[in-house]
């Protein structure tokens, strides 16, 4: 039987079957009998939405915002951003949290405005609390994830960069990320060039500096011999008396560098007469930059024929006191001549990593033994007529050297760290930015896909 489709005057269609299709009167007669189409409420936009939320907010106040219906609705965004601001805590957990404790919230005051009281306002709505949460949680992870990742490539970086140069405990103690500070001098490929390039770089910053230590700047000395007579004053307070003897000769050594002056003096003979003079006195604040660092470099270089180093050598006390010695004119130069800190900092970082790589290369070299035997066993699996298990022993063995090797892993460093360099403008904006966006982006999935 054959069906007819046909719109009325007042929108609605109709299907009718029929041998025949229907005339103007059976039409007539068919909507007539129609049911009257019930009339509904318009819907006012929610009061925070546009330019009537600022303007019900000014005339009503907050009492009268949140009076209209439909302004419960920014409840869910209000708890994320109260959430994902609170200090101290896990906030990707606290935003998710909010949000679905504004959800609950914002169901509890629809259910008033239909005249149910809620009594567990959160089961009540579980799917709909539920499907807040999953809607935050992926719009703050989305967010979230690229800051998470940027913010841990320098700890392994840091990491790599470790393996490779080994320094030892105290190094690491006193700069946790010297891996890294390698890394960004270009320390980076196999040892060998690493320790070339260590070297290339002490020579380079050696000639900034001397560049920058000439001229008339004076270091003061006055203030080093001041912390020699403390840390001998502590040596004596403890019963240390060999330590004492040693600070103290280390003092007068290091008295003995300073430039010398002719000071008056004032003195009575025996007869009671005032004889005036003059007397040969070390000038404290007569060394200039340029020496200050060559004693500096003296002292760190521990030479057994330095004069500075040649008496109590092995003496904790003495040890303490050259350290004191040697900090102490650091200090003085980056006082004096600020441009120099910055290349002192490089400087010991290329040191440091120059004396890592020779003890890492000559306990490589260690190691040359048990390759040979690795081969030598390769070899033996061939004669005994499986070739391709010594091909095996062989390759594993080159893919494993190759996988721990100086290039590939100092090369994975310092790619992420140009990684992270890059990125870094993104995740400043973020970290500046971030909730705001993330908060409106999260309340634009809410009203696209939300209840």
């Amino acid at each position: 039987m054959p069906t007819y489709k046909v719109k009325g005057p007042d929108g609605r269609t109709v299907t009718l079957r029929g041998e025949t299709p229907p005339t103007e009167d059976d039409l007539d007669e068919i909507f007539a009998n129609l049911p009257p189409i019930e009339k509904t409420q318009q819907v006012e936009i929610p009061a925070y939405g546009g330019s009537k939320a600022f303007k019900k907010f000014g005339v009503a106040g907050p009492t009268g915002y949140f009076s209209e219906p439909g302004s419960e609705d920014i409840l869910p965004a209000m708890g994320q951003a109260i959430g994902g601001s609170i200090p101290g805590i896990n906030t990707f957990g606290s935003s998710v949290a909010g949000s679905m404790s504004g959800e609950a919230g914002r169901q509890s005051i629809k259910a008033l405005r239909r005249g149910k009281i809620p009594i567990n306002p959160i089961m009540e709505n579980a799917g709909s609390v539920f499907g807040e949460g999953v809607r935050t949680g992926i719009v703050e992870g989305v967010f979230r994830t690229p800051g998470m990742l940027i913010g841990k490539i320098p700890g392994a970086a840091n990491r790599m960069m470790l393996s490779v140069l080994k320094p030892s405990r105290d190094v690491i103690k006193k700069n946790p990320r010297f891996g890294l500070d390698a890394a960004e001098l270009g320390i980076v490929g196999s040892k060998e060039k690493m320790l070339g390039k260590s070297e290339s770089l002490i020579k380079q910053y050696e000639d900034e500096l001397a560049k920058l230590l000439k001229g008339d700047k004076r270091i003061n000395a006055e203030s080093i011999v001041k912390q020699l007579d403390r840390a001998k004053e502590v040596a004596v307070k403890g019963l240390k008396n060999e330590d004492a003897v040693a600070i103290e000769t280390v003092k007068q050594n290091f008295i003995n560098q300073l430039p010398k002056k002719q000071v008056p003096v004032s003195e009575i003979d025996e007869l009671g007469m005032a004889i005036k003079g003059e007397k040969t006195a070390p000038d404290y604040h007569g060394m200039n930059l340029e020496k200050g660092q060559g004693l500096k470099k003296a002292i760190y270089s521990e030479t057994p024929d330095s004069a500075f180093n040649r008496s109590m050598q092995e003496n904790p006390g003495a040890t303490e006191a050259r350290r004191l010695v040697a900090s102490g004119i650091r200090k003085e130069i980056a006082g004096a001549e600020p441009k120099v800190a910055p290349i002192l900092k490089k400087e010991s970082t290329a040191i440091t990593a120059k004396k890592a790589l020779e003890n890492a290369l000559a306990n490589e070299q260690k190691k040359v033994l048990f390759s040979k035997l690795g081969h030598m066993g390769a070899g033996g699996i061939a004669l005994s007529g499986h070739p391709m298990g010594a091909l095996g022993v062989l390759a594993g063995d080159a893919y494993s050297e190759g996988m721990r090797s100086a290039p590939i892993i100092t090369g994975a460093a310092s790619n992420l760290l140009k990684a992270k360099r890059f990125f870094d403008p993104i995740n400043k904006f973020g970290i500046k930015y971030g909730r705001p966006v993330v908060t409106g982006t999260t309340e634009g999935v809410r009203r696209l896909f939300g209840g």
